[in-house]
């Protein structure tokens, strides 16, 4: 997990920078660089692919540690220069709902390893004889289904409830707390 958050620290720390952003808008750095990522996301789901067995995949500590990162330099680097098309990709990214998955991403935050976990438990509980590759967009599918329900129950309703609590001068707050909360959570 460190690893991914540490790509992810990575891809901010370039685009904050104005010599990051003015490298990753060149034009051979950035196709480049797009193709690369692109490549290495594909790479890694070949590798992960030959380790259809899970016990061989949890026995390679190499494949164990290594495989993640390696997806995740990869996911990292197609999320850095993807930026630097963004001005013709952006009827495209809004179109495929990745503007919809940046919405719930907190949601995604919070319950990805749990989802991930729970995937992983049954999977194997289950001694199904599936590739272990469809277990990944199985998961993906879990997680954003979650986080869906969890931003429209919890999320959306928490982010409008603060707003009816800015003022605390009037003395009759502690009605509009309840009226808040009652109009918040039904």
């Amino acid at each position: 997990m460190a690893d991914l958050f540490g790509c992810g620290i990575a891809v901010a720390l370039v685009l904050s920078n104005e010599r990051g952003r003015a490298w990753v808008a060149r034009p051979v750095v950035r196709w480049v660089g797009l193709l690369a990522s692109g490549a290495i996301v594909v790479g890694a789901l070949v590798i992960l692919s030959d380790y259809a067995d899970p016990f061989t995949y949890y026995a390679s500590r190499r494949i164990y540690v290594g495989w993640p990162l390696l997806f995740g330099i990869g996911c990292a680097g197609v999320v850095l220069f993807i930026q630097a098309h963004e001005s013709w990709m952006r009827p495209y990214l809004r179109w495929s709902g990745l503007a919809f998955v940046g919405v719930i991403s907190y949601s995604v935050y919070l319950f990805h390893t749990l989802v991930i976990a729970a995937f992983n438990r049954g999977w194997k509980a289950s001694a199904t004889t599936l590739p272990l590759w469809t277990l990944v967009p199985a998961t993906i599918v879990g997680v954003l289904i979650l986080a869906t329900v969890t931003h429209y129950t919890v999320e959306r309703p928490g982010m409008r409830f603060p707003r009816e609590l800015r003022s605390t001068d009037d003395p009759r707050w502690i009605d509009r707390v309840r009226s808040a909360v009652r109009s918040t959570f039904g």
